[in-house]
């Protein structure tokens, strides 16, 4: 059986911001309409969430998570892990900046688009970190059952 390098895992790890609103929206939808409870609930809190992360930055992202995959490409694999520690921090600089210079506020002043800019990106840490986390927890599990070299 073919096995998944520790590089290739967090390569394909970088399309979790992207992937993970989009499998957990059909099982909010089944949970909302089926009377989920509390789980229910907190499932659709939970993909509003993600799914206006990916609305209000998925641009950005990919565009960012391009230019690093491609900067990274002849990184070993312990290159990546360093960095996935501090790529939340590094995306929500670049989606700060990406706000401050793309926000259709012309009426602003520099200041004003500053200040914006910070609102927007500041969910992007615990949210990135939440992905990480997953990412990390994910690996761990697939070196247990073999599928990671």
């Amino acid at each position: 059986m073919a096995r998944l390098t520790e590089k290739g895992f967090y390569r394909l790890c970088v399309a979790l911001p992207l992937v993970v609103p989009l499998l957990l929206a059909p099982l909010a939808i089944v949970a909302s309409y089926g009377g989920g409870g509390a789980v229910g609930s907190a499932l659709a809190i939970a993909v509003g969430v993600l799914g206006w992360s990916v609305l209000a930055a998925g641009i950005p992202y990919v565009v960012l998570a391009a230019i690093l995959l491609w900067r990274l490409r002849a990184e070993p694999a312990e290159v990546y892990h360093r960095f996935s520690l501090r790529a939340p921090l590094v995306f929500t600089a670049f989606l700060w900046v990406w706000f401050a210079v793309s926000l259709p506020c012309s009426d602003l002043t520099l200041g004003g688009r500053v200040a914006l800019s910070a609102a927007f990106a500041a969910p992007a840490v615990p949210v990135g970190y939440a992905y990480v986390a997953l990412a990390h927890l994910l690996l761990a599990l697939l070196r247990r059952r073999g599928a990671v070299e």
